[in-house]
């Protein structure tokens, strides 16, 4: 599970042209779309270790 939410969180940051009018109430895709941001390592620590 930890690697398909992964796979797609990282499918929307290659991607982002194509989720530009998706509605977010949790203010999440600008920190997924951010590299920088570090809302995907403990996800990715998840995928590693699982």
């Amino acid at each position: 599970m930890y690697q398909a939410v992964l796979s797609a969180a990282e499918n929307i940051r290659a991607n982002p042209e194509e989720y530009a009018e998706t509605t977010d109430p949790g203010e999440l895709l600008p920190q997924i779309l951010d590299p920088e941001s570090g809302v995907l390592n403990r996800l990715e620590e998840l995928v590693q270790t699982g």
